[in-house]
C-alpha cells in the first residue's frame, strides 16, 4: 500500500468535501498575527474630533467671546474632554463629546449672529430716529 502525503492528497479530494484541521487554523491564524499590532497601533480617525475644532473656531472668528462667551467656553471644555477621551482610547466618549462640543459652538455662533443683528437693528432705529428729529424738528417723537 502506497502512503501519500497529505497535500498530494488534498489536490485530488473536491473543495466541498476539504475540512479544515486545527493545524490549519493554526497556520493561518499565525499568518496573520504580525498584522494585529499594525491595526492595534492605528488610531481611528479624527472626523469628529476635526467637525468640532472647525466648528469652535468659526465660533471664535464670529465673535463669540465677547456676545457668547458662556457657549464658547462649553464649546471648549467639550472639545477639550473629547481629546482627553481619544487619548484615553475611549471611542464613543470622543464621539459624543466632540458632537457635543460642535453643538455648543453651533450655539455660540448662533447667539453671536443674534446679538449682532440685534445691535445692527438697534443702529438703524437710532439712526432712523435722528433723521425723523432732522426732518419733522426736535419736538417730534
Amino acid at each position: 500500500m502506497t502512503v501519500h502525503h497529505p497535500l498530494v492528497l488534498a489536490a485530488v479530494h473536491s473543495p466541498a468535501s476539504w475540512k479544515p484541521r486545527p493545524q490549519h487554523v493554526m497556520w493561518l491564524a499565525l499568518a496573520f498575527l504580525p498584522l494585529l499590532p499594525v491595526h492595534a497601533r492605528t488610531p481611528p480617525p479624527r472626523i469628529e474630533l476635526d467637525r468640532a475644532e472647525r466648528a469652535v473656531q468659526r465660533a471664535r472668528e464670529a465673535g463669540a467671546a465677547s456676545d457668547a462667551d458662556a457657549e464658547l467656553r462649553a464649546a471648549m471644555a467639550y472639545l477639550e474632554a473629547s481629546r482627553v477621551a481619544r487619548e484615553d482610547r475611549k471611542r464613543k466618549d470622543e464621539i459624543a463629546l466632540a458632537a457635543r462640543a460642535e453643538l455648543e459652538a453651533e450655539l455660540a455662533t448662533a447667539v453671536t449672529r443674534a446679538a449682532q443683528a440685534r445691535r445692527a437693528v438697534q443702529e438703524k432705529v437710532d439712526a432712523n430716529a435722528g433723521l425723523r428729529r432732522d426732518l419733522l424738528g426736535e419736538n417730534a417723537r
